[in-house]
């Protein structure tokens, strides 16, 4: 549908949004923009974003209810994941539901459906719209009682926005003239960092422990890792990684990415001309090389790869090891889900 691609509408759900936004900006401004966001998501190692997703995966299931009747409780992973990656994002980027932090990544979640579909349904194109709404809502809200409370001398949460926050606005002072964004490009970007956090990761790891799942692995992993009180980021690694990079390879997320083609260029001994959709397979690609998860980001990263890898999988790492951390984990009665 050509339509879409020849709207200059500024609603954040409009898939073209971003192709539009970089081919008119002045030269460099999408990359000053994001470059300080990019460092921010890079600086991040795999051990803090792991320290961060295993402490947090514990509390929700100490959380948990147990049965009054002394029998097994089932957790749907899925909830689990929603809930985790949601207080994560709150902790790391401040953006954050009024009322589940569930909420929070399910509106990120559809974005992510939104944007890796090549035609989205019209029902996930106004689930979208609406989430996005909300989220640009509750960006908005945190940057500006952010900013705020910086202009008193008092800190911020986030641990990723809120240091960005006193470099672009020092002291709180959202002054365009000087400032190198706006307060509504802050959010704009913040938001777009987060859902590249959010959409890949969570994905993930309900895909990773499905597979995990059902060939068994997890509780192979489980056993290596023998005395369940001394799991750290060290011993996770070693019993998971192999098993982690397997299961992304088989079934990545997304495993095909479309991107319309801007300007006329070539790629390979293609002519591919303006406006022209391309279609990659990640699977594909990754089936033989297990860095091209992250856009082959080895050495020195090309434009396009992730720069928020180190954080991802800390991140897939410490919700795993807060999982098999738990005493009673047991196979649970379907997939998708496991019991306590």
């Amino acid at each position: 549908d050509p339509t879409p691609q020849q709207t200059t509408s500024t609603n954040p759900a409009d898939k073209s949004d971003d192709i539009t936004y970089r081919a008119h900006v002045p030269a460099g401004k999408y990359a000053k923009e994001s470059s300080e966001f990019k460092r921010a998501i890079d600086a991040v190692s795999e051990q803090t974003a792991f320290d961060s997703a295993w402490r947090t995966t514990k509390n929700y299931l100490i959380a948990i209810p147990t049965s009054p009747a002394g029998g097994t409780v089932d957790i749907s992973l899925r909830e689990l994941t929603l809930n985790v990656i949601g207080t994560m994002v709150e902790e790391w980027f401040g953006i954050q539901d009024s009322l589940q932090a569930k909420d929070t990544t399910e509106r990120f979640r559809a974005l992510a459906g939104y944007v890796f579909r090549s035609r989205p349904t019209a029902h996930l194109t106004s689930l979208t719209q609406t989430g996005v709404a909300q989220l640009n809502i509750d960006a908005f809200q945190y940057v500006t009682s952010s900013l705020t409370a910086m202009a008193s001398g008092l800190s911020v949460n986030g641990k990723v926005s809120g240091p960005l926050l006193n470099h672009y606005f020092p002291k709180g002072a959202a002054l365009t003239t000087t400032s190198a964004l706006s307060v509504n490009d802050f959010v704009r970007t913040l938001v777009g960092t987060t859902q590249g956090f959010v959409g890949a990761t969570s994905g993930t790891f309900l895909s990773v422990t499905d597979t995990l799942l059902n060939t068994g692995e997890l509780w192979r992993a489980r056993e290596f890792l023998g005395n369940l009180t001394n799991i750290n980021y060290s011993t996770t690694n070693a019993a998971f990684r192999p098993y982690l990079e397997s299961a992304m390879q088989l079934r990545p997320v997304p495993e095909t990415i479309y991107r319309k083609c801007v300007h006329k260029t070539t790629l390979g001994q293609e002519t591919i001309p303006a406006g022209a959709t391309v279609i990659l397979s990640l699977k594909r690609a990754s089936g033989s090389d297990k860095n091209m998860l992250f856009g082959n980001a080895t050495g020195h990263p090309p434009t396009h790869a992730c720069p928020g890898q180190k954080m991802a999988m800390g991140t897939l790492l410490g919700m795993l090891a807060g999982l098999v951390e738990h005493p009673t984990l047991q196979p649970g009665p379907s997939n998708g889900v496991v019991s306590l």
